[in-house]
C-alpha cells in the first residue's frame, strides 16, 4: 500500500508534467526552452523514481529505457534548434507526451484515496489540509441531514428561518439544536451554539476552496467530530423515549 501510495503521487506529476508538455508548443507558436527542459528534468526524475518502485517488471523497464532515449533526443534537439527546426521539436515533444500517457493508463494504481493523491498533485490549490476538511465537514453534513431526515423534523414549524433560498447549516444546526430541546435533550453551550469562527472557516474551505493552516485544520476536526457524536448520541436517545 505504500508503494502504491508513493506510485499515485508520481503518476500524479507526470500526469501534470505532460499536459504542461503537450501545451508549451502551442504557447504563441514558439517553444519556451527553459520550461521544456525544466519539465523534462521533473519527468526524468518521477520516472527514475517509478523505475525503483517496480524494479522487478521487466515490461515497464523496456519502457523506461525507451522513454529514456526520447527524452535524450529531444533535449539534444533542443540544443541543436537551429538545424532541427520548431515543427520536429514540436513533433517529438507530442510523441512523447502521448508515451507517457499510454504508460501512465498501465500503471497508475486504482483507489479513490490514490486518486485523491494525484488529484492534489495535479492541482496544488487544493491542499491535503483542504482534502481533510473537506471530508469532516462534508461527514458532519451528511450526519446531520440524516438526522433531520429520519426524525422528519420540520425546520418551518420549528421556526428556523432561511438564510437565503435553502436553509443553510447554520439554520438546520439551529434547527437540530430546538428539535432535541422539545424532548427535553440540551446540549453544552459550546457545542448547542457553535463558535462564529468555526461557521466562518467551514464557509471559506467549502464556498471559496480555502487551505486551512494546521492550526485551522485541527479545530475542524475537533468541532466536526464533536458534532457527529452528539447527533448519533441524540439519534439513540430519541430512539429510547
Amino acid at each position: 500500500m505504500v508503494n502504491d501510495i508513493e506510485l499515485s503521487r508520481l503518476c500524479g506529476i507526470l500526469e501534470k508534467e505532460s499536459k504542461k508538455l503537450r501545451e508549451l508548443p502551442s504557447i504563441e507558436n514558439k517553444l519556451k526552452k527553459e520550461d521544456l527542459l525544466n519539465t523534462l528534468n521533473i519527468i526524468e526524475g518521477a520516472l527514475a523514481k517509478i523505475n525503483a518502485l517496480k524494479n522487478s517488471d521487466l515490461n515497464f523497464k523496456t519502457q523506461y529505457v525507451s522513454l529514456q532515449a526520447d527524452i535524450s533526443n529531444l533535449r539534444t534537439s533542443l540544443q541543436k534548434e537551429n538545424i532541427y527546426g520548431q515543427e520536429h521539436i514540436k513533433r517529438q515533444t507530442q510523441y512523447l507526451v502521448d508515451k507517457i500517457e499510454t504508460l501512465l493508463v498501465k500503471i497508475k494504481p486504482k483507489g479513490f484515496l490514490l486518486g485523491l493523491n494525484e488529484f492534489i498533485i495535479k492541482h496544488p490549490q487544493f491542499s491535503e489540509n483542504w482534502a481533510v476538511a473537506m471530508c469532516y465537514l462534508g461527514a458532519m453534513e451528511v450526519a446531520l441531514n440524516r438526522f433531520l431526515e429520519r426524525f422528519n423534523v420540520n425546520l418551518e414549524e420549528l421556526g428556523v428561518n432561511k438564510h437565503g433560498n435553502n436553509y443553510t447549516f447554520a439554520d438546520k444546526y439551529y434547527g437540530f439544536v430546538k428539535y432535541l430541546n422539545h424532548y427535553d435533550i440540551y446540549l453544552p453551550k459550546l457545542e448547542a451554539e457553535l463558535p462564529r469562527i468555526f461557521y466562518g472557516i467551514r464557509n471559506k474551505v467549502v464556498h471559496e476552496g480555502y487551505s486551512p493552516n494546521d492550526r485551522d485544520l485541527e479545530f475542524i476536526i475537533e468541532y466536526s467530530e464533536r458534532i457527529v457524536n452528539l447527533i448519533e448520541s441524540a439519534e439513540k436517545k430519541l430512539t429510547e423515549v
